[in-house]
């Protein structure tokens, strides 16, 4: 994966915001590169030079690439209530190294290839009750490319 002509790569630890009434302020809503969040990670992640705060994901560009993060729920919450016209809670907050299983390694094409064939019974259908996911109206558009 590639934004703006510079490669993606995980976080492998934990990197530490500290979000100002000041960034609050300031901030724009709806934005994911100028809300108090973004404001806060160029302001105290070193070699930040822009960053993105997504709903899910939270892009930090340094010189040479992007680092991709992971959105914790409290920061998550915060910008739910910031794009839909409220506050934003000042504070301490932690952004999340990418958990190995949503890693991404290696080609796409890699993840799909086909398992070997096992000699178990197949298994019988079992019928799973859909569940209507909530969507959050009136927020910053999803994905790093837009």
């Amino acid at each position: 994966m590639e934004i703006n002509g510079k490669k993606v790569v995980d976080a492998t630890r934990k990197a530490r915001i500290h979000i100002t009434k000041q960034d609050v302020t300031t901030g724009n809503t709806k934005n994911p590169s100028g809300c108090a969040a973004a404001l806060a990670a160029k302001r105290d992640i070193p070699e930040c030079v822009s960053a993105r705060v997504h709903i899910g994901r939270v892009y930090i560009e340094t010189p040479k690439r992007w680092i991709r993060f992971q959105t914790p729920e409290a920061l998550r919450t915060e910008i739910i209530a910031f794009d839909k016209g409220g506050s934003f809670q000042p504070g301490e907050y932690y952004l999340d190294a990418v958990s190995p299983s949503n890693r991404r390694t290696g080609s796409e094409t890699n993840r799909n290839k086909k398992k070997p064939n096992r000699l178990k019974a197949p298994r019988k259908a079992i019928r799973v009750a859909m569940v209507k996911r909530h969507n959050v109206t009136g927020i910053r558009p999803r994905g790093a490319n837009r």
